[in-house]
């Protein structure tokens, strides 16, 4: 109950991440403590009559289960390959024979049938699905509605990612709205998801700079990474760990100023804008607008001071432009 409520809370994908490491080895922990419970005298106990009853019962839930998809009209295929999907008998079982066997409802018999029974499940359903669906694929394929070519390329499938929600972070996301693209934000800040949740935004608590989370996105299936978060040294984290373990991901980012642009380009970043030029810029176009300036004088200067990527104004004003190394020179 308590993972069903976390995970429709905004925590739920860095929760995710977090216990992503310990998932593994509490799992082992878990299959051992079924395995040292198994009685292997009780086993040898029941001789023949095993190897019989194991598979009834196996097929007896694929039968009833592939019978129930065809009473739905799912199709042969498809009733096939669920009733072998859903072949396993449930983890949980575990659980409950193991509590009836403390509590004296099964004998030490009844209970190592009972952990066989699911455990004969778990070893052969994969290989039954494997061949299930070299079964399936010599039925006629069933009709499929038609969809969108967007759809059935599967891109409309592959979100973005926005990285901060900050004002720039909050802009990006009113624009992929109206453009319907598909998308998910993060953010550390609780202000701010509070702000994502009166805009009605798409934004998660997360830690996007953690490589676990990170995995736990699926980030390779990502349709670009957009980073807007103000802290340039947690930009610089996601772009580096972006380009060395997803190089195919496009990333895009923003940052204040040039020497930022350019290291984050060297680093890998697909499309970073630095943000500071192009808004002093835009601000000094207005400027020279209400002074009179006429619009041809305009973009002739504005186009100067852009020229050669900003060559003109990128030694104006210290770290507004230039790296600390080229400031000391």
């Amino acid at each position: 109950m308590v993972g069903m409520i976390l995970s429709t809370s905004m925590f739920a994908d860095q929760i995710k991440a977090s216990v992503s490491s310990l998932k593994g080895l509490l799992l082992g922990v878990f299959f051992i403590a079924i395995g040292m419970s198994i009685n292997l005298q009780e086993v040898i106990a029941f001789g023949g009559p095993l190897l019989h009853y194991l598979p009834t019962l196996f097929v007896i839930k694929i039968a009833l289960v592939i019978a129930l998809a065809l009473g739905f009209r799912l199709g042969w295929r498809t009733s096939v390959l669920v009733g072998l999907l859903l072949a396993p008998f449930d983890e949980i079982a575990y659980i409950i024979f193991a509590s009836a066997h403390s509590s004296g409802l099964l004998t030490d018999r009844a209970y190592t049938l009972g952990l066989i029974t699911i455990s004969f499940s778990f070893v052969v359903s994969p290989v039954l699905i494997n061949l299930g669906y070299k079964l399936a694929d010599r039925f006629t394929p069933e009709p499929q509605p038609d969809l969108p070519l967007e759809v059935l390329s599967g891109v409309s499938q592959q979100p973005v990612i926005v990285v901060g929600y900050s004002y720039v972070g909050r802009v990006i996301c009113m624009m992929l709205e109206r453009t319907s693209i598909p998308y998910i934000a993060f953010e550390l800040s609780l202000d701010r998801l509070a702000e994502a949740k009166k805009w009605q935004h798409k934004v998660h608590y997360g830690d996007v700079t953690n490589p676990a989370m990170m995995a736990a996105l699926a980030i390779a299936h990502a349709r670009a990474v957009i980073v807007t978060t103000r802290d340039y040294a947690a930009v610089k984290r996601i772009t580096s760990t972006l380009h060395h373990f997803y190089p195919s991901v496009t990333v895009m980012a923003a940052v204040p100023y040039l020497f930022q642009r350019d290291e984050l380009r060297n680093m890998g970043g697909a499309q970073v804008v630095a943000l500071a030029p192009e808004g002093t810029l835009s601000f000094g176009r207005s400027i020279l607008g209400e002074l009179g300036t006429k619009p041809d004088d305009i973009e002739t200067i504005i186009g100067s001071l852009r020229a050669d990527d900003y060559a003109a104004i990128r030694d104006v004003g210290g770290t507004f432009t230039t790296t600390p190394s080229s400031r000391s020179r």
